[in-house]
């Protein structure tokens, strides 16, 4: 039987400034610089005359008065919370597996509540004297209590990223692009339709709604029907949009911060930080204070958008890890590809161009392939000199595969893929029918399969013209494909898990409310890692079974090597590392050095 992971929170540490003009990036492995919220990823922050709230990875809350003294509460929940939403007296979290906590600004203590639905949450609100909780699938809940949740009917299957209120009406954003609006929260419509343009944060200020998200987007409305795009200046990921002190400030991908008093017009505002990721933005009138969070602990301050104050050094975050009989390596925040030693740590190889984010690492053949943000493709035969290819797309990519005839397929956001019959040296678009966000491919018995958003599926023979897969098993996004000569094995949010053989009839398996955002098959053993450091294995793919890894910090992606017996490598968070060397079936915490 499948027992949930339970995830012991780290100890804070102690918070730190930046001298302006400093920009230093901590190798993975190294000790990396103190922070107020240790090194969890912080998904959100809120702030009201009770000053700021943030939350993160395996239920991480904090609360500040001033955005620079964090002290973390205990919490009701191990699952990661996702949203969170504030009035002068309240907080609520939202997050996976339907996860939904409440506390009061007077004495913060935390309270789990229970909302009926198993689906990951995303993000709440609070207007018309209720509570509106949205999430994966289209789900919406509403609450004037927050003890009793209702379920309502959206009209979208996109995973709802967050929602805003103002002027009478609730307006919430998806990551298939479309835009729901209601009254009443009860009664909703499409007033955008769904376009593969990721939409990741919304929020209300100065008469207009202002939606930010993939690409450098932003979209501005003064009724949440009518939508015009405005231009940021950038083609960064922007994951976080906020309204506060008479300004609108949009943070994201690689360091980015900007602000507008108009929603048309657009400054930058750089931290110390080159290649930092930020998430989401508030501000604080008590405080006078703005505060940025983002991956790694960070937490940035500022009170003029102009100085920020906050970490000296960006600790990197390992996103994607790839191995070969003789080498494990392993990409990340800032740009950073670095390579495992055999006692244990990591030694920074090289730090791509521009120091956008990089999602992948696989050797493909004789090549290795690093995708990353920014249409980011990096290319190397010997795992020491990475070449930076042309893509053709400022789209995120996250995940390559190599087909039977040499041929390199790349996949990533809006539907965009490319092809590669060179050895990754130059790229073309390949024919796609949808522009879902494809997180994962991986070739199988009938060819390429195609992973991502809302459970879209898209198979090719070829890497060249792909097709929509009929009926998918499921609307829950996924993040994860691996497959081998008979099945393929696709997982993502809330557990999801699913196997075929022939891309027609899917099987699901049972699992546990974590998100697994990794796959890999050895020799004998899937493997699948996700939040909460989930570790999970099954010798036949029928049944699974919770291996103790080592780490509560969420882990990413997974690899083997293919040796024998294999060994398998899953990284996440910050200089996390847990290694298995026999196939997968016990594991430890590597040590960071």
């Amino acid at each position: 039987m499948l027992v949930a992971v339970l995830a012991v929170l780290a100890a804070a540490c102690s918070s730190s400034s930046s001298p302006s003009g400093t920009s230093d990036t901590a190798p993975p492995g190294s000790v990396p610089p103190p922070r107020p919220l240790g090194r969890d990823l912080l998904w959100d922050v809120a702030a009201s005359a009770g000053g700021f709230a943030a939350v993160g990875n395996s239920g991480l809350i904090a609360t500040s008065a001033d955005g620079q003294t964090w002290t973390r509460q205990p919490s009701p929940v191990t699952q990661t919370l996702r949203g969170l939403g504030a009035t002068e007296d309240t907080d609520v979290a939202v997050g996976g597996g339907g996860s939904i906590v409440s506390w009061s600004k007077a004495a913060p203590a935390p309270v789990a509540r229970t909302s009926g639905v198993t689906q990951q949450l995303i993000g709440v609100t609070f207007g018309g004297n209720q509570w509106v909780a949205v999430g994966a699938g289209g789900v919406v809940l509403t609450s004037g209590d927050l003890l009793t949740w209702t379920p309502q009917v959206s009209g979208t299957s996109g995973d709802l990223f967050a929602i805003a209120y103002g002027e009478g009406r609730f307006v919430a954003v998806a990551d298939d692009g479309s835009i729901i609006a209601s009254k009443d929260a009860v009664t909703w419509k499409t007033e955008r339709p769904a376009d593969g343009l990721w939409l990741w944060d919304i929020t209300f200020g100065k008469g207009q709604f202002v939606a930010t998200g993939g690409s450098g987007a932003v979209l501005a409305s003064p009724d949440g029907t009518n939508w015009t795009k405005r231009d940021a200046g950038t083609t960064q990921a922007l994951r976080g949009v906020s309204f506060g002190d008479g300004a609108f400030v949009a943070s994201g991908s690689d360091n980015t911060i900007l602000s507008s008093t108009d929603a048309i017009s657009w400054a930058p505002h750089p931290t110390a930080d080159q290649g930092i990721e930020l998430w989401r933005p508030a501000y604080s009138a008590a405080a006078k204070t703005w505060v940025v969070v983002g991956a790694g602990g960070t937490v940035v301050t500022s009170s003029d958008l102009k100085a920020w104050t906050g970490p000296s050094a960006t600790s990197v975050a390992l996103d994607g890890v790839g191995a070969s009989a003789d080498l494990t390596l392993a990409v990340g925040v800032a740009g950073v590809i670095a390579r495992r030693d055999p006692d244990g740590g990591w030694v920074t190889v090289t730090q791509a161009q521009g120091h956008r984010e990089l999602h992948s690492i696989a050797k493909l053949g004789a090549m290795w392939v690093v995708t990353g943000a920014g249409g980011t493709i990096l290319t190397s035969l010997d795992g020491k000199t990475f070449t930076p290819r042309s893509s053709g797309t400022s789209a995120e990519l996250w995940s390559a595969a190599r087909g039977t005839d040499g041929r390199i397929v790349v996949v990533g956001a809006s539907g965009v893929i490319l092809t590669s019959s060179d050895q990754g040296t130059t790229w073309k678009p390949a024919t796609v029918p949808t522009q879902t966000t494809f997180f994962s491919v991986a070739l199988g018995p009938l060819g390429f399969l195609a992973v991502g958003v809302d459970g879209k599926m898209v198979r090719s023979d070829d890497g060249v013209s792909w097709t929509t897969v009929a009926n998918p098993p499921s609307a829950t996004t996924l993040r994860a494909v691996t497959a081998d000569a008979a099945q393929y094995v696709t997982a993502g949010v809330g557990g999801t898990l699913f196997v075929s053989a022939d891309l027609t009839t899917w099987q699901r398996r049972p699992t546990v409310p974590q998100t697994v955002r990794g796959l890999t098959k050895t020799d004998a053993t899937w493997v699948a890692v996700g939040g909460g450091g989930l570790v999970m294995r099954s010798p036949d793919t029928k049944t699974w079974s919770i291996v103790p890894s080592g780490t509560t910090d969420e882990l990413f992606a997974v690899a083997t090597n293919g040796g024998s017996p294999p060994s398998v490598v899953a990284v996440g968070g910050v200089a996390t590392t847990v290694i298995s060397v026999d196939g997968g079936i016990t594991w430890q915490a590597a040590p960071d050095r």
